[in-house]
Formats: C-alpha cells, structure tokens, sequence
C-alpha cells in the first residue's frame, strides 16, 4: 500500500491516512524443500502464532537448512512438514522429530 510492505501495523496506518491508495496485491508462491539431518541441527530460527498454523522463518544460520535448503528464505511460512498440516505446535513437534524432512512452503514476497 502506497509503498509500504511487510509490517500490518504500518500498512493499516497508511491505509487509514492515505487520501489515495496504490494497492499491489500479490499471490503467494507456493515451494517445496527437503532434506535429511543426519543428526545435524537445522539452524533455523522459527515465529509461530498460537492461534494459528505455519511457522514463520525468522533466521537461518549455518547447519542443515542452509546447506540443504538453499532456496529457503526468511520470512517463508512453512505449511506442511512431511505432508502434515496442523498447529504451530504440532509442526515444529514434526520438525524435530523426523530425520528426513519434506516442507511446504508459502512464500508472499
């Protein structure tokens, strides 16, 4: 909105002060990544919200993501993990528990 993106408190302002608005709407992309840890850590650094489902990405250091997911961002949503759907809970539950991991993954920017 008017150029401002990624922060709903800033957008809802410009969007309560604006006289004019420029409105850029864009579909989410939807990207699949695996890997396996071989006992290696994922070095990845995860928001998730209590209320709903997906884990944001917030950071990625060295280990198993950055190695073997190269195309995983920060700000991604991952939506399924091994094919399961379900709470925030529930997939980082997933995450951790699995050697070999399949994720699907919403990206918006």
């Amino acid at each position: 909105v008017n150029g401002v993106s990624g922060d709903s408190l800033a957008i809802g302002e410009e969007l309560k002060t604006a006289q004019v608005l420029d409105v850029t709407i864009q579909r989410p992309r939807r990207i699949f990544v695996s890997c396996r840890k071989d006992g290696q850590e994922l070095r990845m650094d995860l928001k998730h919200f209590s209320s709903g489902s997906g884990l944001v990405v917030h950071a990625i250091g060295d280990g198993v993501v950055r190695a073997q997911m190269p195309e995983l961002q920060v700000g991604d949503r991952i939506m399924r993990v091994n094919g399961m759907t379900g709470a925030s809970s529930e997939l980082i539950e997933a995450l951790s528990g699995a050697d070999t991991l399949s994720l699907e993954v919403v990206r918006i920017h």
